[in-house]
């Protein structure tokens, strides 16, 4: 496995797939920030997939999108908007 690192071409693979998927996130994180993101539609879908036989979600999750998310949707929808935007940034500064 160390042979693999150390080799000159498989590290100029990973660089270039790095820098590809960094410029993706940036991009969707950059779309999210400046076209406005709202996580109102994911809130409600996930509490509706904590119902049924074949539930999904865990009730504890969905009782807090469903007292604390879903009442502030605005707010989760800004933090997650930019959260993603500035951790895209952050991962081009971690080597």
């Amino acid at each position: 496995m160390k042979q693999i690192f150390e080799n000159k071409i498989v590290a100029a693979l990973l660089t270039v797939l790095r820098v590809w998927l960094g410029v993706q996130w940036l991009k969707a994180g950059f779309g999210k920030v400046s076209t406005g993101f709202d996580a109102s539609g994911f809130i409600q879908g996930a509490i509706a997939k904590s119902q049924g036989e074949n539930a999904v979600v865990q009730g504890w999750y969905a009782s807090f999108l469903e007292t604390v998310a879903l009442p502030n949707s605005g707010l989760f929808s800004f933090l997650v908007a930019w959260e993603n935007y500035w951790l895209d940034w952050a991962s081009f500064s971690v080597h």
